[in-house]
């Protein structure tokens, strides 16, 4: 049998051919672009590294300068023997570090910021800066000015143990964290707290909360590892892991911060470290605002019904980075993340802030780096507070250490015996 035609394909692979061959039979219409640099620094943007600054002749408020160049784009089409011009004015910026010469800062009064750093011993309660070229000026941006706290703060000692359980699957994961590692990461916290880890921060104080490694276990034996109880499970899977961390490694939590180096899920590296912030309060939640605080007459009465209502569990990938622990321990002691977003799980914004602290910038969801944009006006910020996402984590502003030091008095699950 003699194979028939198939009229209706023929048909789709003529349109096909007719299509493509007036695709190629246009000819792209000609089109030209320019761009000549037309003024020099055309707009200038200043940012401070904190709204608020202690008047003590020593804390800093650091700025960053933002330059653009003005340029002239000329856009020429030719088509049908016409020629259209298009001319539109942009800006474009500078590189970080090439910044032209001739930018400078000054207050409101005049005075020249020197080195983009400014300190002082004013009585005044604000001040007020811009950056200058030519006629060229930066937007105002102010900074409340107060004075240094002077009052004598008791100190808080937290006792930290991080347990280590190694599984079979796990075994090289878990065991790689020695000792220099939690060393290293207790070391930055306390040098956050204590305000010794960045040089002159613009709106801290040494809040004397202090974390410390501990060197025995609850029956008195000391561990072979400062800091560490290493545990090793063998053959078990995530879900036997976390039952045995429920029965046996659930240390007293009077006498221990808990930290769980632990894969309790096949999918644990995916999500976030499990950390819960405090649930319960012997005073007026209203002190601590942005937490959902059940008051109590006592601590006692509360039932512990998870490892994370008194300790905090990391995966093995978690442990990698030293800020996402002190900013997750930043959170279990009452401190909420600076990043702001909208959509689900959007943060609560109070008088334009999300973690309660007046003296912390909130920066936008999608600049993750160092580097990232203020919430309210989209200028450039460093991240150096510890609960900024992907931050140097070496700050702790007045504000925060207040409100881990209010926790620290009044949340029972929060209390340590010294």
């Amino acid at each position: 049998m003699e194979p028939s035609l198939n009229f209706g394909k023929m048909k789709r692979i003529y349109l096909y051919i007719t299509l493509i061959l007036a695709l190629l039979a246009c000819e792209k219409e000609p089109y030209d672009r320019f761009e000549n640099e037309y003024n020099g620094i055309a707009k200038l943007e200043l940012s401070a590294s904190s709204t608020h600054l202690f008047t003590n002749g020593v804390a800093e408020v650091e700025f960053v300068l933002s330059a653009y160049y003005g340029i002239d784009i000329t856009e020429k089409f030719y088509g049908d023997g016409v020629i259209k011009d298009t001319i539109y004015r942009d800006t474009v910026k500078y590189r970080m570090r090439n910044l032209p010469e001739g930018l400078d800062i000054y207050t409101e009064s005049g005075d020249k910021v020197e080195n983009f750093k400014y300190s002082t011993e004013s009585s005044d309660s604000e001040v007020t800066f811009y950056a200058k070229s030519g006629d060229v000026e930066s937007e105002r941006v102010s900074v409340i000015l107060e004075a240094a706290p002077k009052e004598e703060l008791t100190e808080y000692v937290i006792p930290v143990v991080f347990h280590m359980v190694e599984t079979d699957s796990q075994e090289k994961a878990i065991g790689n964290f020695k000792e220099e590692k939690v060393k290293a990461v207790i070391e930055s916290l306390n040098k956050a707290f204590a305000n010794t880890a960045k040089a002159n921060a613009p709106h801290s104080i040494d809040q004397k909360v202090r974390f410390e490694l501990v060197s025995v276990d609850p029956t008195g034996n000391k561990l072979s590892e400062l800091g560490i109880n290493r545990v090793q499970l063998g053959d078990v899977d995530e879900a036997e892991a976390l039952s045995y961390l429920n029965e046996n490694l659930m240390w007293d939590h009077n006498l221990y911060l808990n930290i769980w180096v632990c894969k309790t899920s096949p999918w644990a590296q995916y999500y976030d470290p499990e950390v819960e912030a405090p649930t319960h309060i012997m005073a007026d939640p209203s002190i601590i605002p942005g937490l959902d605080l059940i008051q109590v007459e006592e601590g006692d009465a509360i039932e512990i019904t998870d490892p994370t209502d008194i300790g905090l569990i990391f995966a093995p990938s978690h442990f990698q980075e030293n800020s996402t622990i002190i900013a997750s321990i930043g959170k279990y002691f009452g401190l909420l993340p600076t990043i702001f977003y909208t959509g689900w799980g959007a943060p609560t914004v109070v008088d334009g802030d999300v973690d309660y602290c007046a003296d912390t910038y909130s920066w936008n969801r999608g600049s993750m780096g160092i580097w990232k944009t203020t919430k309210d006006d989209n200028k450039v910020m460093k991240s150096v507070n510890i609960m900024d996402d992907n931050s140097i984590g070496s700050v702790v502003s007045y504000h925060q250490g207040q409100r881990v030091r209010n926790v620290l008095e009044h949340c029972p699950l929060r209390q340590y015996s010294n």
